[in-house]
């Protein structure tokens, strides 16, 4: 969280002097897992990236409030339905932005209770995907899988975390 939080500071300038100033990005780089071929990663490349030492305007957030699709997914997004509160990682994302860049949010959430699921009969996704496409949700903050296919439709920020998988077994 610290490296996120220098970044954010530098690049919205609550720090004044950068000693380890964040580049800005007008670039995108996608490793997407393939489902045909989980050992293999494409690369995918998109804009530039640019040497400007200057940050982007981001006034323009200031009093915007924006739509944040989200599932839940511990520890990163905790509903409570008893009073219909969001706990977790990414909320704590969202106040620092919040407080950053002068926006405001509220939590939207797939009537599906899907991350973005491929429908090949209809031609459409579910879920999230789905919400971002038609635009019912601004952006979202949880773990969504890197596909090929997703990458078509979306655009995917540099990851926050790191999730690994592993296979268990009981020792013989």
């Amino acid at each position: 969280m610290i490296p996120f939080l220098m970044a954010l500071s530098c690049l919205t300038n609550i720090t004044k002097d950068c000693s380890h100033p964040t580049p800005i990005m007008n670039y995108q780089l996608k490793h997407i897992w393939s489902p045909t071929n989980p050992f293999f990663a494409k690369a995918m490349e998109n804009g530039t990236w640019t040497t400007s030492k200057k940050p982007p305007d981001m006034r323009a957030l200031r009093g915007v409030k924006l739509k944040v699709a989200i599932l839940e997914d511990e520890p990163f997004v905790t509903q409570r339905f008893g009073n219909n509160t969001v706990l977790g990682i990414a909320k704590t994302m969202l106040n620092v932005l919040k407080e950053a860049l002068g926006f405001d949010w509220e939590f939207v959430w797939p009537k599906d209770s899907n991350i973005g699921i491929w429908n090949a009969s209809t031609g459409t996704y579910t879920g999230i995907v789905d919400m971002l496409i038609r635009e019912e949700a601004n952006f979202s903050i949880n773990f969504i899988s890197m596909l090929e296919e997703r990458s078509e439709v979306l655009d995917f920020s540099r990851p926050f975390g790191e999730e690994r998988w592993v296979v268990m077994m009981s020792r013989p």
